[in-house]
């Protein structure tokens, strides 16, 4: 962590919020603050982990963490079992935790997302996970994201990073795609719009 008086800095690192994890997302609600993040510290399966922050923003309160869920479903092993990379949205009083899953180096590195109704859990897995793959011809190794809105908040972007070509992972590049809250069988869900490679309409248009 690194605090400072202004969003512009100087910025003075604190320290480790966490030690041993990565992927750390913070998520505010009102005057709650929580992260999440991968952990593999000792104690701790290699997994998506949550806890809520102390009212200074800088301590994790250790009486709420919570293990969110390992790596077990077939999409998220491929070379080795991963999630990584947790962003959450909220939606009608529901959570959604969308995350990364598979090793990044797989062609199948992909997004997907699970459901809870309290910040910490439990979460249930899309039963149509993943949400966006590479399809190995055209883009591979779509995978750790984050999630933003146009300037006048009608429209989602998912940004992410995607293997170089098929084939090669490195240097990676950056890609952004439309998602969307959406209606499937009376459920709300979560949908992508396929990458492409067309050309696209800025957003501002």
């Amino acid at each position: 962590m690194a605090v400072a008086d202004s969003p512009l800095g100087p910025f003075k690192a604190t320290g480790f919020v966490i030690d041993r994890s990565i992927d750390g997302h913070m998520y505010f609600e009102g005057d709650e603050m929580y992260i999440y993040y991968v952990s593999w510290r000792e104690g701790h399966e290699y997994a998506l982990w949550a806890c809520k922050m102390n009212a200074d923003r800088l301590t994790p309160d250790w009486s709420t963490e919570k293990m969110i869920f390992k790596a077990e479903k077939p999409y998220e092993c491929f070379i080795n079992g991963v999630v990584e990379a947790p962003y959450m949205l909220k939606k009608d009083g529901k959570y959604y935790l969308t995350y990364a899953a598979s090793h990044f180096e797989s062609p199948f590195y992909c997004v997907c997302y699970a459901v809870s109704d309290s910040p910490l859990g439990e979460f249930v897995r899309y039963k149509n996970n993943p949400i966006l793959v590479g399809d190995n011809e055209t883009v591979n190794g779509i995978g750790h994201h984050c999630i933003t809105s146009s300037p006048d908040g009608s429209k989602m972007f998912i940004i992410y990073h995607t293997h170089d070509e098929v084939g090669k992972v490195h240097p990676r590049k950056l890609s952004i795609s439309t998602i969307e809250f959406a209606q499937e069988d009376g459920e709300t869900i979560l949908r992508c719009v396929p990458h492409t490679f067309d050309e696209q309409k800025y957003p501002l248009d």
